[in-house]
C-alpha cells in the first residue's frame, strides 16, 4: 500500500518547455521525490514549495487578495473556481 512514489501518475503538460506533470501517488501521497531532491533550489524556492506551497510562499507575490494568495503553487488552471481565476486576471491587470 506505500509505494513511495512508485505509483505516481504522469500526464502530459499542456505548458510549453514542460513535457510532463506529476500527481501525487494516490495510495501513499508520495512524489518520488528523495529529501535531497526535494530541498533543491529552483529560481531561489525549494523544490518543496513549489510541489506543496502557495503563492504566498514565493517573495515575488505580493497581493492584499487573499484568495489569490491561498493558491496552491501546483493548482491546474481547470481546477480553479471562478473567484480565483478572477482575482488572477486583476492581478495581472494592475
Amino acid at each position: 500500500p506505500y509505494c513511495k512514489g512508485k505509483g505516481v501518475i504522469k500526464q502530459t503538460s499542456l505548458f510549453e518547455g514542460v513535457d510532463s506533470t506529476e500527481i501525487l501517488c494516490t495510495s501513499c501521497q508520495s512524489t518520488g521525490f528523495s529529501e535531497d531532491g526535494l530541498n533543491c533550489i529552483v529560481d531561489n524556492v525549494p523544490v518543496s514549495t513549489w510541489l506543496y506551497g502557495k503563492l504566498a510562499d514565493l517573495q515575488s507575490v505580493k497581493s492584499d487578495d487573499s484568495s489569490l494568495m491561498n493558491l496552491s503553487l501546483m493548482k491546474k488552471i481547470k481546477d480553479l473556481n471562478k473567484k480565483e481565476l478572477l482575482s488572477i486576471v486583476s492581478y495581472y491587470n494592475k
